[in-house]
This record gives structure tokens, C-alpha cells and sequence, in this order.
């Protein structure tokens, strides 16, 4: 018998396509958000100082009075986050001020103003409200000069080399040659913070009658006296320095 024929195979059958999906009806629906109204910003915030002036050489000083508005109400805060700095204060810090529990403007203390270093510092003052807004403003100070007195007296030969050596505190030792009517000693420098506010010398002490200051400052014998080294070998005597102010 022959054999029986392999079967034909048998055709896949063609997918059917998966039918579409049906949705359900559905709306959209939105909420109203009513418009923002003003928004109140940090600029309406003003800050003041009603003093902008301290004399120099204060520590510990008020220097004013700090006050602020607020459109809202709010209670406000102030802090001091800038300013120019006095060489007397580390340059990373913020300058020479503070601010007192009173809401006063005084001067650190530890601080020194000086009218000679800086005569017109700033400091930025921040006010900050309720809210957390903020509003920064500088303000220019004035420091007012005060005299002060002269700190120091030296000795300068006539040539401008130093006369003599400051054996202790205050005293200088010099000598001049005896027998030699009006001999010149050296010319008297001041030590002043307002220098050359200089208004004059005087001298004091056991035989400075012999002895005078003239218009340049030269600490000499009078013109008409010499010393003697075997009647008295030393002289001490005191100058004593007045400004002008």
C-alpha cells in the first residue's frame, strides 16, 4: 500500500482585532481661584535714625534712636548687616556699631571711633517684620573731632638726626658742649593726634630759667648764658607742651 500523504497544514487563523474600548461618559470641571490681591513688598518698610553724628573717642556711646512703619502693623526687628569699618575694628566684622536691646544705635564697646582714621562711616541697618520681609538701608555717620591731647615730646639734632637716648619714660639725655653761649640742644617735636596743632613749650624744673624755646621749636640756652661743667654738670628739665585748640 503506499503511504499516506503528509497532512497539509493547517492554516493559522487570522487574529481578530480587539474591539475599542468603551469609555464612560465624564466631565471636567474647574475651581475658581479668586485673583491675589496686593502683595505687600519688603520696600514698604521705612527705617530711621533720628541722631547721625558721635563724637570720637567713645565707647559704649548711644548714638541714636532707631525707629520704623510698617504699612501692616507688624512689630518690627532691626539688625546691622553692613558697614565701613575703623582700622580699630577686624575688617570681618560689621564695623563699630551696635544695636541695644532699646533699639539704640551705640558703639561697641571694645570699639573706638577716630575722627583722624574715619570721619564718615556707614552702617546698614536691616528691619525685618512680622512677616519675615525685609528692608535694608545705609546710613552715613558723622564723627565729630574732638581735641586731644598731645602724647609724646622728642629731640632731633639740628640735622635731623636723633638727639640723645630716651634712657626711661619721659626724659631724654643730651649734652652741650660748656662755655658755648646759646648753644642750640636740639629742635622739640609733638606726638598730636591733631598735629601740628602746637601752641607752645614751656619748661620747668631746677636751672631751666637758663634755658628757652624759640620760634623753631629749638630747645637752646639762652643767648646770653653758657654752662659750666665744673660748677654743676647736669640739668634736668621738664617740657612741657601746649596745643592750640
Amino acid at each position: 500500500p503506499f503511504p499516506e500523504p503528509f497532512p497539509e497544514p493547517y492554516p493559522e487563523p487570522y487574529p481578530e482585532p480587539y474591539p475599542e474600548p468603551v469609555l464612560p461618559p465624564y466631565e471636567v470641571t474647574y475651581d475658581q481661584v479668586p485673583a491675589p490681591g496686593p502683595v505687600m513688598m519688603a520696600a514698604s518698610i521705612e527705617v530711621d535714625l533720628d541722631s547721625l553724628s558721635v563724637a570720637e573717642n567713645s565707647v559704649g556711646t548711644y548714638v541714636a534712636n532707631i525707629s520704623g512703619t510698617d504699612p501692616d502693623g507688624d512689630v518690627l526687628t532691626y539688625s546691622i548687616v553692613g558697614g565701613m569699618d575703623t582700622l580699630s575694628v577686624p575688617w570681618w566684622d560689621l564695623g563699630p556699631f551696635e544695636i541695644n536691646a532699646n533699639n539704640q544705635l551705640v558703639v561697641k564697646s571694645g570699639a573706638m571711633l577716630d575722627y583722624e582714621t574715619l570721619a564718615n562711616p556707614t552702617v546698614t541697618i536691616r528691619t525685618t517684620d512680622s512677616g519675615g520681609l525685609t528692608f535694608d538701608k545705609t546710613f552715613t555717620l558723622s564723627i565729630t573731632d574732638v581735641n586731644e591731647a598731645p602724647t609724646d615730646i622728642d629731640l632731633t639734632l639740628p640735622n635731623g638726626s636723633l638727639y640723645g637716648s630716651k634712657m626711661k619714660p619721659g626724659y631724654w639725655e643730651g649734652y652741650v658742649d660748656e662755655n658755648e653761649t646759646g648753644a642750640v640742644i636740639g629742635t622739640l617735636g609733638v606726638v598730636d593726634a591733631d598735629s601740628p596743632n602746637v601752641a607752645r613749650f614751656s619748661l620747668s624744673g631746677n636751672g631751666s630759667e637758663l634755658f628757652e624755646v624759640n620760634s623753631s621749636h629749638q630747645l637752646k640756652l639762652k643767648d646770653t648764658v653758657s654752662l659750666d661743667y665744673e660748677t654743676q654738670s647736669s640739668y634736668t628739665v621738664t617740657v612741657t607742651t601746649t596745643d592750640s585748640d
